[in-house]
């Protein structure tokens, strides 16, 4: 199966198609499906590549923000030690 589509091209790309046209003998639309399908495998590892690092971010920031919101000693929890309560004796 396959699908009919109109797409623009800019003038630097087209050229470059024409001219494989010329040496391949090939039908612009061949050329173009070639070159679609070279480039489609390392695109798609981009993307993997950027979707796994944009997941990372996510998880990191969830677990900043839950490490945030926790109690981190005592004195958070409401339990701090009265300040100055320790005796210290001098002269006795």
């Amino acid at each position: 199966m396959s699908i009919q589509t109109s797409i623009t091209i800019p003038d630097d790309l087209a050229a470059i198609i024409e001219m494989l046209e010329i040496e391949k003998g090939r039908s612009k639309s061949q050329i173009i499906i070639y070159l679609i399908e070279k480039g489609i495998v390392p695109a798609m590892e981009e993307i993997n590549k950027i979707e796994t690092v944009k997941s990372l971010i996510e998880k990191k920031t969830k677990e900043n923000s839950l490490t945030s919101n926790s109690p981190k000693n005592d004195e958070d929890n409401g339990k701090s030690k009265p300040r100055g309560s320790s005796k210290t004796s001098k002269g006795a």
